[in-house]
């Protein structure tokens, strides 16, 4: 399973490491179908020691290394104008309850402040 954690234009994609039913399906693998069993039906035995399991596997090599990824994610940060304006837009739903005329003088302001920010 991976997991993926975005920072500000950069993210960081990791395998996060053994989960319980991976342990599971290792022991399985491996023919130890008693092991799997009891890991399966007790998990909660075995789960604080299951980072040293999965460290003493990887230094072994029963299990491939930890693969860190990078990738570089596009700027999707809005402009000034295009956030006026969305918010100019959400106006009518989101103030529905509210008087047509405060809507409305919402509206102007917001549309106002966006071509102020060209």
């Amino acid at each position: 399973m991976r997991h993926t954690y975005y920072g500000n234009r950069y993210g960081y994609r990791f395998n996060p490491g053994f989960t319980m039913s991976d342990f599971v399906e290792f022991l399985s693998a491996k023919g130890m179908e008693r092991g799997a069993y009891l890991v399966g039906k007790y998990p909660d035995v075995v789960e604080s020691f299951l980072p040293k399991i999965e460290e003493r596997l990887r230094a072994k090599g029963l299990l491939p290394p930890v693969v860190i990824e990078e990738e570089v994610i596009e700027d999707t940060a809005l402009t000034d104008t295009q956030a006026w304006n969305m918010l100019a837009d959400l106006v009518s739903t989101a103030l529905s309850d509210q008087p047509k005329a405060l809507q409305d003088a919402l509206v102007a302001a917001f549309r106002e402040e966006s071509r102020r920010a060209v």
